[in-house]
């Protein structure tokens, strides 16, 4: 019973020898026994209470860690990563107190700012995906004309590499062109969109090139536009009204002319009136042919000529083509040969075919002169048939060959004798219309040779 007061004696000290520890003060009041005990005992009980009061700290300590200070760090770690535009992790959760509130005040703006993430995302996907389609190059730059962003019309016209740049990308020396530099310099300057026309020397290129600022942003957008083809298509143009123009300038002329003297008093000259009679006719029937071609040409490029793609013996249509023309080649001391095998597999095409060779053998043997050749050959290459029409004639020239099938277009003088400058581009347009191809090639002095494809019928 003794031992067990001491302890409980012990205990009481161990208890007051606490409070103070933790900032208190107490008045105890004990019995000499356990004043003498407490004396004895003093270091034990120090050492205890020492123990104790670590402990307790130790577990406060724990306790302020898992409740205010751990939640505080994954709150700083999510806000972090939310400040860099990272995906934050799911919601943390929250106790029932002022850093409870504090959390689910930042999940809500957590959730938000995810939502905000999930649809800036889905734009800029969507950015992306838009500029990948479009044909122009597009380039985003800064106000140091540094390039942030490009499509792939972009990359490939101006064969950008990664590595070419040693990280300096800004838009000169990716264009290296000084033309352009200056138009956004001017933009950036003005804060006004610039738009001019440039030679791209290093392509051979026109292009058109619009810079615009962007609303808002101290960012600029350039808009590279190709227009190389345009201006070829408007300088065709501009041929065919002067061809055309010149082609029904000449019979008129002559017609007026003509009927003119006659009108003066020469119809009533025996000899005079018929011989102008004839040339007006001769006159009439050209600008004929030239109306009727024209008219033809139109339809075949409309599609409201029938041409129909069905199995055809080619064979006995270059035969045909060739005994019409025997003659014509004869009589201009020309020699014309067939060099087809006599069983051709069966091509996709029609009648109109017939035209197409009968165009080139006379163009060949036209621009031929006296004593050369003209050799129609047919060959199978893969699942078509070549057929390719060669001459010993004068020739094109390098620069007027990839403009021969072009409507009126005559290459020189020397060929501009005769027809009407049609026949090849109606040529083309039949063969396109079967599904071929048509093409040539020329050396100027030594000759030329046609080709077009046509698609076996399998």
């Amino acid at each position: 019973m003794r031992n067990r007061l001491q302890w409980l004696i012990l205990t009481t000290m161990v208890i007051a020898a606490l409070v103070p520890l933790l900032g208190l003060a107490i008045y105890i009041t004990s019995s000499p026994n356990a004043k003498d005990f407490f004396i004895n005992h003093t270091g034990t009980v120090l050492t205890i209470g020492i123990c104790a009061a670590a402990g307790i700290a130790i577990l406060g300590t724990l306790l302020l860690w898992i409740k205010i200070i751990r939640p505080i760090k994954r709150l700083t770690r999510a806000a972090n990563l939310l400040q860099n535009g990272e995906t934050a992790p799911q919601p943390i959760k929250t106790a029932r107190n002022e850093i409870g509130d504090l959390i689910r005040a930042f999940n809500k703006l957590r959730n938000q700012s995810q939502t905000q993430l999930d649809r800036i995302t889905r734009e800029r996907s969507r950015l992306s995906t838009m500029f990948s389609y479009i044909n122009d190059s597009i380039f985003i730059i800064d106000e140091n004309r540094k390039v942030l962003m490009m499509n792939k019309a972009a990359e490939t016209q101006f064969q950008i590499h990664d590595d070419l740049y040693d990280g300096d990308k800004t838009l000169i020396k990716i264009v290296r062109d000084y033309e352009i530099d200056n138009l956004v310099k001017k933009c950036i300057a003005e804060n006004k969109q610039q738009t001019g026309l440039v030679e791209l020397r290093s392509q051979n290129k026109i292009i058109s090139v619009t810079v615009t600022p962007l609303s808002g942003e101290k960012r600029f957008m350039v808009r590279i536009q190709d227009y190389t083809e345009l201006k070829k298509l408007q300088t065709i143009r501009q041929d065919f009204v002067a061809n055309i123009s010149h082609e029904l300038r000449t019979p008129v002329a002559s017609v007026k002319a003509l009927a003119e003297t006659l009108h003066e008093g020469a119809l009533n000259d025996p000899v005079i009136a018929p011989d102008f009679l004839g040339k007006i006719v001769i006159e009439t029937d050209k600008l004929s042919q030239m109306i009727e071609e024209l008219g033809e040409l139109s339809s075949i490029e409309s599609g409201s000529v029938p041409i129909e793609r069905k199995p055809t013996d080619l064979a006995k249509i270059i035969n045909r083509s060739v005994e019409r023309l025997t003659a014509q080649a004869e009589r201009a001391g020309i020699l014309l040969e067939i060099q087809s095998a006599r069983l051709l597999p069966l091509v996709l095409a029609d009648d109109h075919i017939e035209q197409v060779i009968i165009n080139l053998v006379h163009n060949a043997i036209k621009f031929t002169v006296t004593g050369g050749k003209v050799t129609i050959a047919a060959t199978v290459q893969d699942n078509s048939i070549i057929v390719s029409i060669t001459d010993t004639g004068i020739g094109i020239s390098e620069e007027d060959l990839p403009r021969v099938f072009e409507r009126f277009y005559k290459a020189d003088k020397a060929r501009s004798g005769g027809g009407t400058g049609l026949g090849l581009a109606i040529a083309k347009h039949i063969i396109s219309a079967y599904g071929g191809s048509i093409w040539a090639k020329s050396i100027e002095g030594k000759g030329s040779t046609f080709y077009f494809s046509l698609p076996m019928a399998i």
